[in-house]
């Protein structure tokens, strides 16, 4: 969730920039919801990054069994 009392770009709205109402947003940051088709329509996927680590929590996460998990370092 962020809240924004004032947002930034009020100013190219043009007339609503003198209205000055508080910008409440909501995020879905769950990667499991844009996984779970995935997994579902595909008997294999590969996910691979340079940033996933610890590797066993992201099984967890996405809600998955992995065959195979290698990590190597950099």
């Amino acid at each position: 969730m962020i809240l924004e009392p004032y947002p930034e770009d009020l100013g190219k709205i043009g007339k609503l920039a003198q209205k000055k109402d508080p910008l409440l947003q909501f995020y879905c940051l769950d990667a499991s919801i844009a996984m779970k088709p995935i997994f579902a329509k595909y008997k294999n996927v590969i996910l691979t990054s340079g940033t996933i680590s610890p590797l066993d929590i992201y099984p967890k996460i996405l809600g998955f069994k992995p065959t195979i998990s290698k990590a190597f370092d950099i």
